[in-house]
């Protein structure tokens, strides 16, 4: 992937990390959806305030639009 435009070897870290974007491709709607629920249940249970559940919420789904667009973007780098 990176071959021509380094003179170094690419670290085993930064392998590691591209190696699993895939993975998180196909998990990170899940785990923001999750999130997303737990945050309705500590506002529904009154262990956060009702407002704070919402803005948590729409912060979640802020990150889940942006993940999504950053991810076609990065798909788009890969061709």
């Amino acid at each position: 992937m990176w071959a021509g435009r380094f003179s170094k070897q690419v670290d085993e870290a930064v392998n590691a990390f591209n190696s699993s974007i895939t993975f998180y491709e196909r998990m990170y709607r899940h785990d923001i959806q999750g999130s997303i629920a737990h945050a309705t249940m500590l506002g529904d249970c009154g262990i956060i305030s009702k407002e704070g559940s919402i803005e948590f919420i729409g912060g979640l789904k802020e990150i889940l639009e942006e993940g999504i667009l950053c991810l076609k973007k990065y798909r788009l780098n890969q061709l």
